[in-house]
């Protein structure tokens, strides 16, 4: 759940920016992973 509420907070930041669809698609890889485990 930390790792959600962490994502869930992504910095208002240029590097921000570029971060959103890489933590997106991390949060799609690792949390399809967990549901499906």
């Amino acid at each position: 759940m930390d790792r959600v509420v962490f994502f869930r907070k992504p910095p208002k930041t240029k590097s921000g920016k570029i971060l959103r669809p890489t933590l997106r698609a991390v949060l799609r890889g690792a949390a399809g992973g967990h549901i499906n485990t």
